[in-house]
């Protein structure tokens, strides 16, 4: 259960890159539709099970606004929206799932990563809503663009293979470009607009306003498709948060003393939690680890 609580409170406080229909959306809320989300708060406080998929209707009459409603399986939320049938895929921490979209797109959710979309893709555009981490091989329709939307960048593209890295809690957001081109919008103070060529990576972090772009090499990008973990010019940061979705752990370390760091590094697909760490250890001189059940204690001496 897990996957719909994040996801009802990223929608909650705004976070989910789909509030932008929400918002732009007239809603009443019937006395069946607080009585479906009461429903829905007191499973998510029982129910410790993960799903990794649930149906996100949206619904509008002719003339009237109805009801978005959440399916969590038996469960149900309403909420007056816009009408449309969405889809919600989650990859759960330490899973990666492989999507066909209605297009025959192909989207590859890492750990920790969801995703909605339209069940057909009806209008001009082939939007897809992502918090997290998904490479993305676009099938080529010159008429629709599709577009990802995520809480701080927009990536738009006609036939290409990206990957984008939008998590709620990143030090950074970026877009890879491995093939192709596409067009990047960072939502920051204003949008500024980005043209990638293959081999490029743009990168914004939050906390800084800051926008960098990056000349990554889009062959060992290309990797990731196979299950390689790639970091090039990475911060440790990025790197634990990474490791921490594929593995399901939680690891401590002072950020501050690898703050001014940056790091190239490549993880098996099959290689242990430990395995990574000792290459993590190999890497830092003077550091070591600890695991504890799923706590991970990293330390430079």
């Amino acid at each position: 259960m897990a996957d719909e609580k994040n996801l009802l409170m990223d929608f909650i406080e705004k976070k989910h890159p789909i509030n932008k229909i929400w918002e732009e959306s007239e809603r009443t809320c019937s006395e069946e539709t607080r009585e479906d989300f009461l429903k829905l708060v007191g499973r998510i406080i029982k129910d410790g099970e993960k799903s990794k998929r649930l149906r996100i209707f949206l619904h509008i009459t002719l003339g009237s606004v109805a009801c978005l409603a959440i399916i969590f399986l038996s469960s149900i939320v309403t909420w007056k929206m816009k009408d449309v049938d969405y889809l919600q895929v989650s990859a759960p921490r330490g899973e990666s799932i492989t999507v066909s979209l209605p297009d025959k797109s192909v989207l590859v959710l890492q750990p920790g990563s969801s995703a909605v979309y339209p069940e057909i893709f009806r209008s001009g555009t082939r939007t897809v809503f992502l918090t997290g981490t998904a490479d993305f091989i676009v099938a080529s329709d010159p008429d629709k663009s599709f577009i990802v939307k995520t809480q701080y960048m927009d990536v738009e593209a006609l036939g290409t293979r990206f990957r984008v890295q939008a998590h709620l809690d990143d030090f950074a957001i970026s877009t890879t470009l491995i093939e192709g081109k596409v067009k990047v919008d960072v939502k920051k103070d204003s949008v500024k607009s980005f043209m990638l060529e293959p081999g490029n990576q743009i990168k914004y972090i939050p906390s800084q306003n800051d926008i960098q772009l990056l000349d990554i090499s889009a062959s060992r990008m290309a990797s990731w498709e196979s299950g390689y973990l790639v970091f090039q010019k990475a911060t440790f940061t990025e790197i634990a948060q990474s490791l921490e979705r594929r593995y399901d752990v939680e690891i401590n370390y002072d950020s501050g003393a690898l703050r001014n760091d940056s790091f190239f590094i490549r993880f098996h697909p099959d290689e242990t939690l430990s395995e990574a760490l000792d290459m993590l250890v190999m890497l830092i001189p003077g550091s070591q680890y600890r695991i504890s059940e799923n706590r991970v204690y990293f330390q430079i001496k």
